[in-house]
């Protein structure tokens, strides 16, 4: 099913606390936060949400080495934070296919998984898309 159909039923892309939540002002400034940030161990597989295509498998400054998966109708989901990336842009992915594994916050030097869901370039508060354990 397109993604647009699948709001609260994705699973997660690592297991692990919320640590960082959508909206959070960062660093006490006007910045704010575009996604959630997972806390998990350093080396854990990073998992597709959906079925997509890979745009960006590369490092970004802020982000890590970062993960673009394209999933039609103007929907995107970043995964950021990670150590090292298992795809390439091009590729074609499966819902719970490995993406990459995880690494440290650019940021604040944590374990962690950065993921974003946006939807014409707008940040969307991925919680909103996750299943509910």
């Amino acid at each position: 099913p397109p993604i647009s159909e699948a709001r609260s039923r994705l699973p997660a892309p690592a297991n692990g606390p919320v640590t960082g939540r959508f909206g959070e002002s960062l660093a006490g400034g006007s910045l704010v936060r575009q996604g959630v940030e997972f806390s998990v161990e350093i080396g854990t597989p990073v998992l597709a949400v959906h079925p997509g295509q890979v745009v960006y498998a590369d490092f970004l400054q802020g982000r890590g080495m970062l993960v673009i998966v394209d999933h039609g109708q103007d929907y995107l989901s970043l995964y950021g934070n990670n150590e090292a990336v298992a795809v390439s842009p091009g590729d074609w992915v499966d819902r719970a296919d490995i993406l990459a594994t995880s690494g440290r916050s650019p940021r604040n030097g944590q374990p962690s998984v950065y993921f974003e869901i946006r939807r014409s370039g707008q940040a969307q508060n991925p919680l909103q898309w996750l299943q509910t354990p």
